[in-house]
């Protein structure tokens, strides 16, 4: 599908088209600020299988057990390639589970850091942050948050400040 300028200006609030009215030279310099700050965000999901026990938890947790972990990767773009994509989502699949395939079918306690880190979801999430940043940022995207699921209905989130 084609974007038509002048149906998206329209769409931004702007209620003019592109011609010579002064109040359309105010849409093009509103547009253009706006796409200094254009940000795409894609996402790709992913899983992995591990057991973990957490220490000095002092609960059922401290026990060996395992999941079936839930890993979603999220960069962020100022712009498209000339095919309109900000990264192929199957090069974000694959340097993702290049990533993951250290964990999976293994206990996280016995390999690094989780050996000396407790294995919970917010240290997972910041390790695999730590992992793939330098790799998408070779790609022109930047890494924004990795969400880790241990459960449908328990994640944490790892992203960085300015």
């Amino acid at each position: 599908m084609l974007i038509n300028p002048k149906r998206f200006e329209a769409d931004a609030g702007l209620n003019c088209y592109t011609g010579g009215t002064e109040k359309s030279h105010q849409a093009q310099s509103w547009l253009a600020g706006k796409r200094e700050t254009t940000m795409y965000e894609v996402s790709i999901q992913t899983a992995f299988s591990a057991a973990h026990r957490l220490r000095n938890y002092q609960g059922d947790c401290e026990a060996l057990h395992g999941h079936n972990w839930k890993v979603q990767v999220t960069v962020q773009a100022r712009k498209l390639n000339d095919i309109g994509l900000a990264i192929d989502f199957k090069i974000l699949k694959k340097i993702t589970g290049e990533a993951l395939s250290r964990m999976d079918h293994t206990c996280l306690n016995d390999i690094s850091p989780f050996d000396a880190v407790n294995p919970t979801s917010e240290n997972i999430a910041r390790v695999i942050f730590e992992e793939l940043k330098p790799r998408v940022t070779e790609l022109d995207v930047a890494l924004a948050k990795i969400s880790v699921w241990e459960s449908d209905n328990a994640w944490a989130s790892y992203c960085e400040g300015d």
